[in-house]
């Protein structure tokens, strides 16, 4: 669902919403009968394409259905959808691996499944780990870099601020206007250099992040499908992942104060409030890309987690 709650039936306030309640109904009766994969989009709308009282019937359908994670999931981009359905279908996968009782059963999902990707796809376990590390080891110096960057027009700002401080102590407070402009001037340049590095950075943080949870979520299943006792593959790429999402919040927290500090500067000059509308623009996206990160990776551990037996 979007934006659309659908025609009312008979039964429900929309086909899509009796399709669920059946569905809803049938799982709770018969748990491994039937799987609920549920999706809203989240994502902004034009003013003219939004039908109110079906955006309020949305709205209202997504809160009667709990916490997000239980039940439904959001998404924003077509390429997020895309990536939690890998997650949940691969989980989903397992779990009914788990639940074939003979043996044979799980073996012959496993090799149809290897039967059907051999010719796309010949990576083993190894490969994928060999994955995991070069994505998330890719990943740790954008961040790094991303940081730096951040760190630095953060020290450049204060150094402005101390240059107009000392320019207006130096002029017994009688700074000119043309002094004015220039010191404005050099915080505007420097702002809108952070924010040409980070329509850089962004995209490729986001597409290091998609492909190194999609090779852990592949690792992992591969792990499970030898059928051995040994967990340790599945735990290393787990606490890797811990690890990341870990510093993905702490970098969350310093991104949101930044963009705070931006957003309260005050109208100078043109050029400096096109710099703040840009700078507080690609530190939003940044904070995105971060709260996306943060929940894919989330998710992918659950799906380790399912794996581990925890």
């Amino acid at each position: 669902m979007w934006s659309r709650y659908g025609t009312e039936t008979e039964r429900a306030g929309s086909g899509t919403e009796e399709e669920f309640n059946r569905a809803l109904e049938r799982h709770r009766r018969e748990p491994d009968s039937v799987r609920i994969m549920f999706y809203f989009k989240d994502a902004p709308l034009a003013p003219s394409a939004i039908d109110p009282e079906q955006l309020r019937r949305v709205t209202q359908f997504r809160a009667s259905l709990g916490s997000e994670g239980t039940l439904y999931w959001t998404f924003r981009t077509l390429e997020d959808f895309e990536q939690l359905l890998r997650i949940h279908l691969s989980r989903q996968i397992q779990d009914f691996a788990q639940l074939a009782s003979p043996p044979s059963t799980t073996e012959s999902l496993t090799t149809s499944e290897n039967t059907a990707t051999t010719d796309i796809d010949e990576f083993g376990l190894l490969d994928y780990l060999d994955l995991v590390d070069d994505h998330f080891g890719a990943l740790r110096e954008i961040a790094t870099r991303i940081a730096a960057e951040t760190n630095s027009i953060g020290e450049h700002m204060r150094v402005r601020t101390e240059e107009v401080n000392a320019a207006i102590a130096g002029s017994q407070g009688q700074l000119s206007r043309r002094q004015a402009r220039n010191l404005i001037e050099r915080a505007a340049g420097d702002m809108l250099q952070y924010v040409a590095r980070m329509r850089t950075e962004i995209p490729l943080f986001r597409d290091t992040l998609q492909r190194g949870a999609e090779a852990a979520g592949s690792a992992a299943l591969l792990s499970a499908s030898m059928n051995t006792d040994d967990a340790s593959p599945a735990s290393t790429v787990r606490q890797t992942l811990a690890e990341f999402r870990d510093s993905i919040t702490q970098a969350y927290d310093g991104t949101e104060s930044f963009r705070n500090t931006v957003q309260a500067l005050p109208r100078m000059t043109s050029n400096l409030n096109r710099a703040k509308r840009e700078t507080a623009m690609v530190l939003q996206e940044q904070l995105d890309s971060l709260a996306e990160g943060r929940r894919i990776l989330t998710e992918t551990l659950r799906t380790l987690d399912a794996i581990l037996g925890d």
